[in-house]
């Protein structure tokens, strides 16, 4: 099992806590989707309401239902909110994502803008379809624009925003030139500096990728992500050694057990002859 999968993999499962995954070495063609019968958004759904048992049928038709009742923004946003929840812990990020947009919309400020743009962002990184791919990534796009739009001065936002640019336009140094201005603005920005970091690994430059990961970790030793990333530049150069303890370092790290489980799995298969 190469490491890539297996990032990919926990990534995806700690999308409600923690920004920032692999970046995908296709950029999306957003201009247009390939001929199929079923429009992204409605495939979404389908697959997602195909994994439901009659209890959880009747457990979100009734979460919707409750919506149409609703008169107040903020307690339909509340609602979404727990869909988004459910649809996350069933293991479908794309509903999940699509739940917290709609919740955004009721309200339309920044933070709520934000946080759906930044899961529609996962979300697409996760998709294996192209058409489905595509549409979120424009989502989540449009919606981090407007969010920024709202707050220009919201570092965190700039630079989601400057990811999601470089991921989807055809001239991504725009996204690059913007992150680079925000760690210049504030050099310790969280954000701005893993999505560089992340961008370094992919474009195979992982000595600078170890670096700034490492600068993450001096700054913000809790959190995990930058241990998984030293751990994948690790891996791609060869060092096999520091790669599972940067893992381990990880693991130890995540709150979930599942997760936990899973690292215990893989570093141990790693660890075969």
């Amino acid at each position: 099992m190469q490491i890539i999968w297996v990032v990919v993999l926990l990534t995806a499962a700690i999308g409600l806590y923690f920004y920032g995954n692999r970046t995908p070495s296709i950029k999306p063609d957003t201009a247009g989707y390939e001929e199929k019968s079923v429009l992204p958004e409605t495939q979404i759904w389908e697959e997602a309401s195909q994994s439901l048992t009659e209890e959880e049928s009747k457990k979100v038709a009734g979460m919707e239902k409750a919506i149409d009742t609703l008169t107040s923004p903020e307690q339909r946003a509340m609602i979404y909110e727990g869909l988004s929840a459910f649809w996350n812990k069933k293991g479908f990020p794309a509903a999940s994502a699509l739940s917290r947009l709609y919740g955004a919309r009721q309200t339309g400020n920044s933070a709520a803008l934000h946080a759906a743009g930044s899961m529609l962002m996962h979300a697409a990184e996760l998709s294996t379809d192209s058409n489905t791919q595509k549409f979120l990534f424009t989502e989540s796009l449009d919606v981090l624009q407007k969010a920024s739009t709202l707050d220009s001065t919201n570092l965190d936002i700039q630079a989601d925003w400057a990811r999601v640019v470089v991921l989807t336009s055809s001239k991504p140094m725009e996204g690059i030139k913007l992150l680079l201005n925000i760690t210049r603005q504030e050099p310790r920005h969280l954000r701005a500096n893993y999505h560089l970091a992340r961008m370094a690994i992919t474009s195979g430059q992982l000595s600078k990728a170890v670096t700034r990961f490492r600068q993450i970790i001096e700054w913000y030793p809790s959190y995990p992500d930058a241990y998984l990333g030293l751990g994948e530049a690790y891996h791609e150069m060869g060092n096999s050694d520091s790669a599972l303890y940067f893992l381990k370092q990880y693991k130890g790290l995540v709150p979930d057990p599942k997760l936990q489980q899973q690292m215990d799995e893989y570093i141990r298969q790693f660890q075969k002859p």
